[in-house]
């Protein structure tokens, strides 16, 4: 019995992990809250939160992170050069929530 526990857990922690974003389209956010950074990493600097079911296009990929906006004008931000907007893709589902 407790393999098959066991079992089920694994295949429910890994089909997670494959219902995150893998590549460009559109998703939805899967997370009661993300945060919304200018580079592809925790360290990055929080521009704005997305929510819950919300829809958002993912551009491009990189180290678990997803691109959510084009590149702009980082002085918008306080920064130099051009920026994004990057959420980790594990937040995010191909199919919208409940």
């Amino acid at each position: 019995m407790k393999f098959v526990v066991a079992l089920a857990f694994t295949l429910f922690c890994s089909g997670s992990a494959i219902a995150q974003a893998t590549k460009p389209g559109t998703y939805y956010v899967k997370e009661s809250v993300l945060e919304e950074r200018l580079a592809p990493s925790s360290t990055g600097s929080i521009t704005n939160r997305i929510y819950l079911r919300q829809k958002v296009e993912v551009f491009e990929l990189k180290d678990g992170w997803a691109r959510v906006s084009k590149y702009y004008d980082g002085s918008i931000e306080g920064k130099n050069g051009q920026v994004a907007r990057w959420v980790s893709a594990g937040g995010l589902s191909a199919s919208q929530p409940k």
